[in-house]
């Protein structure tokens, strides 16, 4: 069996339940939710999962998707020559894919499983700055329950109080 016969070089699009990657020249840009800026590590991470994506064994009977115990994640891929479509399926403690161009189910591991099918739009999109450095306060002087937001006179002894 060769372990890496899902596996798909030459990503240049990936949909997923809540977001769509699409490659632009060497970056990957968020096309939907629009208006997001994206962390392109998680991108290249995703599309590395991808072109590495081993399975560790063939299922020689039918997985019934529709099971109520079965968690199903459908991700969709373009890359050079393909549009495919992939199943994630997790039955209880075993995690299964199909590839649309394949007839069989393969056995995954749970770390690859996770690495494709846990991102969301919100884990991928690029992470802001936290509030208060928005504003131009340093985070570690931030808001303090008591005396309230850092300021300048915090700083100078005997300073006169605003009027």
């Amino acid at each position: 069996l060769d372990k890496t016969l899902l596996a798909s070089k030459g990503v240049k699009r990936i949909q997923g339940s809540d977001y769509v990657l699409e490659k632009q020249q060497e970056n990957w840009s968020l096309v939907s939710p629009v208006n997001s800026e994206l962390n392109q590590q998680k991108a290249k991470d995703l599309v590395a999962a991808f072109e590495s994506l081993r399975v560790t064994g063939r299922i020689e009977r039918a997985v019934d998707e529709t099971n109520s115990g079965t968690q199903t994640a459908v991700i969709q891929i373009t890359n050079d020559t393909n549009e495919l479509s992939y199943s994630f399926i997790q039955l209880g403690g075993n995690y299964v894919v199909k590839r649309s161009d394949v007839d069989h189910y393969f056995s995954l591991s749970e770390a690859d499983y996770q690495r494709i099918t846990a991102l969301t739009a919100a884990q991928l999109q690029a992470a802001s700055p936290p509030a208060d450095e928005a504003q131009g306060v340093p985070a570690d002087q931030g808001t303090d329950a008591e005396t309230g937001p850092a300021s300048e006179l915090d700083f100078k002894e005997n300073a006169p109080l605003p009027q």
